[in-house]
């Protein structure tokens, strides 16, 4: 992996991480630690200042955008505006890394949006604009243009920000649920840490852009670890039914 430097600073230390698919990789550390600098190394919204990124033993610097797009799709921590768009024509827009701005293949997009809609279960809304869309309703949306894309491996960075702990739960739960029915690799970028042990199968702890630590949250997710990668001290039981560490204050 590159490393990412800003002037005189580095951002993202030299780093050795390989990303699988059929798994949800959770990026986790305290703000400034490096998380978006790697999922935007990763998007190939960035340069690295020196190392490789490979996708299939191929430097992403040699893709061309749209191909890229084919395999990895991206979702900002700051969305674009989406402005007068219905939540059909929004995920529609998935469809152009594969066939342009005005579509060729128009019964394979169509499949694509309807699938999308399908799986995020966003049929209800696809007719009203995504401004009018509840933060919840507007993330499913997002996703599902994600999936129209039918890229393998999809960066999320922080997408449950603006969300309450419902819809946080809610959209975590779809994430892992299309990772397990699509063999898609999703890498997220999250803060909630037991959200990402309960739901990522596993996790990247970044500090001062540093690669501090990796692993199942079984592992990684200690009251010790937990300690050098927030500086805090945190209690960590294992949860009653599931096992799953749950870490509180």
């Amino acid at each position: 992996m590159p490393s990412q430097k800003r002037g005189y600073r580095t951002l993202l230390q030299p780093t050795d991480l390989t990303f699988e698919i059929g798994k949800v990789y959770g990026l986790i550390g305290h703000n400034g630690s490096g998380k978006s600098t790697l999922i935007k190394l990763l998007a190939n919204q960035q340069a690295c200042s020196s190392g490789k990124l490979l996708l299939q033993n191929r430097e992403i610097s040699r893709w061309g955008s749209r191909e890229f797009a084919r395999e990895v799709a991206y979702l900002p921590q700051h969305l674009p505006a989406a402005a007068n768009l219905t939540a059909r024509e929004l995920i529609q827009m998935g469809r152009y890394a594969w066939n342009g701005l005005f579509g060729r293949n128009k019964q394979k997009d169509h499949d694509a949006v309807e699938n999308a809609l399908k799986l995020t279960h966003t049929e209800a809304f696809a007719d009203q604009l995504v401004e009018t869309l509840s933060g919840g309703e507007r993330s499913r949306t997002w996703l599902a243009m994600l999936l129209a894309q039918q890229s393998r491996f999809l960066l999320l960075d922080e997408p449950l920000a603006a969300l309450d702990i419902a819809h946080q739960v809610e959209v975590m739960q779809l994430i892992q649920q299309l990772v397990r029915q699509l063999n898609i690799g999703v890498v997220i970028v999250i803060h909630d840490v037991n959200l990402a042990a309960r739901f990522c199968d596993h996790l990247v702890a970044l500090h001062s852009g540093k690669l501090l630590m990796q692993g199942a949250p079984q592992t990684v997710m200690t009251q010790a670890n937990l300690q050098a990668i927030y500086g805090i001290g945190l209690n960590v039981i294992r949860h009653p039914v599931s096992a799953v560490p749950v870490a509180f204050f």
